[in-house]
Formats: structure tokens, sequence, C-alpha cells
């Protein structure tokens, strides 16, 4: 008997094993797009789940029914984390807005815009895309990545295009 239990007890930490060296390849060749946190956490509840559910189908009488429940267990809790990580409000990752006008882009947020010759400019009538905001003395302030310059600008400048769902990105 006792050495069917080391046997069980071998099985399930082979599982285990197998299971974090699954979730670290997964996460360590990025094949999922999840972050890796997500995958290794996934794949531990998915290798208890597996550990817990053979041992209740070939384990001991007496512990068929706990493991039982603990995979059942595992699994709702597997569920519920899959479900609060796709419904979690996640931050925009950008807003494209619209200018009237040529904006010329500041070095930081409130300050005047650049002077030289080569200043990064948002061209009138074009969308661009802010990657986030800030609000400096009661003004909120969009953060724009040029090919050549980064750069801020007043977000009063702008207006959404008519497909846009969301007033501002991320806060910076």
């Amino acid at each position: 008997m006792n050495k069917r239990s080391a046997r069980r007890r071998r099985a399930l930490l082979i599982e285990v094993v197998l299971g974090v060296v699954g979730a670290g390849a997964v996460a360590a060749t990025g094949v999922s797009g999840l972050p890796v946190w997500a995958v290794v956490l996934f794949s531990i509840g998915l290798t208890a789940a597996t550990a817990l559910a053979t041992s209740a189908a070939v384990g001991p009488e007496a512990d068929r029914l706990l493991s039982l429940w603990g995979a059942v267990i595992a699994l709702a809790l597997l569920l519920s984390g899959t479900l609060s990580y796709v419904n979690w409000p996640s931050p925009v990752a950008f807003v494209n807005y619209v200018n009237d006008k040529d904006v010329i882009l500041s070095p930081v947020a409130g300050a005047p815009p650049r002077s030289e010759y080569n200043a990064a400019v948002l061209v009138a009538g074009e969308e661009h895309s802010a990657y986030c905001y800030l609000v400096f003395e009661g003004q909120t302030w969009l953060f724009f990545k040029g090919s050549l310059q980064d750069g801020w600008a007043p977000r009063s400048a702008f207006h959404l295009p008519p497909e846009a769902h969301d007033d501002l990105p991320g806060h910076c």
C-alpha cells in the first residue's frame, strides 16, 4: 500500500512538473499573446485540476471525494479568473484625434510649442494617435509619438473623429 502511495505521489509530481514546463515554454515563446503571469497561472490551475481529477479517479477511495471537490474548485477558480481577466477594464492603448489647425508639439506638458525648424507638427485634418494624457494647471494635455519627435499638445486643439469610442487614452 505504501509503494502504491509513493507511485501515485510521483505521478502527480510528474504532472505538475510537465504543466510548469509547458507553461514556461508557452510563456517564453510568446505564442499565446498573453502576459507571462497569465500563462503561468492558467497552466498552474489547469495542472492542479488535472492532478486532482486524476487523484479522484485512481486514488484511494477515502480521498476520492476530497480530490473531486478540489478539482471542481480548481476549475471554478480557473473559469472565474479567466472571466475576470477577459472582462477587466484595461486602459485604452491610444485614442485618435483630429485637429482643425496644424499643431506644433511641446517638449513637455504645459510648455509652449517647440520653435525649431524641425519641430514635430501634427497636420490639420488628419487623425493622430494620443497615447496618454495628464492634467497640468487645469488643462488636459495629450502625448503623441511622432516619427521624428515625441511631444505634447493641449486636448482643446483636437476633436474626436466620428468613429471614436473613447475620449481619453490611459493616464500617463
